[in-house]
């Protein structure tokens, strides 16, 4: 109900600015990036509604929703990938966003350089098989 009234508020211009006046609300709404299908598609949504300035890619960024995503991505029963995939676009259009794809940087997950790159070697594999399954 909360990731429907967000993404419904993320839609008018001024319920926008209401939103981002919230300081808890983009880091909620990044919490639900992991939630079901039907919960995690609104928040998606809202956030990508959200994304068209720093302040706000900064508060996602600060969330961790990078690697939120990419598990979202990961799963076989994932019903939105293509709205992910946009609001990783969003993201990695910062430098933070950009570190946090690539593993490096404060936060990272990865301390292993090993590890460093995986997330985009998921998204180049993801891709590849997109193109033959027909998805």
């Amino acid at each position: 109900m909360a990731a429907q009234q967000c993404l419904a508020m993320s839609t008018d211009v001024d319920q926008v600015e209401k939103l981002k006046r919230v300081p808890s609300a983009i880091p909620q709404l990044c919490k639900l990036v992991g939630d079901v299908n039907s919960i995690a598609t609104r928040a998606i949504s809202a956030l990508i509604n959200l994304s068209n300035d720093s302040m706000s890619l900064d508060r996602m960024n600060k969330s961790f929703v990078v690697p939120k995503l990419m598990e979202g991505l990961a799963d076989e029963g994932c019903k939105h990938r293509r709205l992910s995939v946009m609001l990783l676009a969003n993201l990695t259009k910062t430098p933070a966003g950009s570190n946090q794809l690539l593993g490096v940087g404060a936060g990272a997950e990865a301390a292993d350089s090993v590890l460093v790159g995986m997330h985009v070697r998921k998204l180049v594999a993801w891709f590849l098989g997109q193109g033959r399954s027909g998805e």
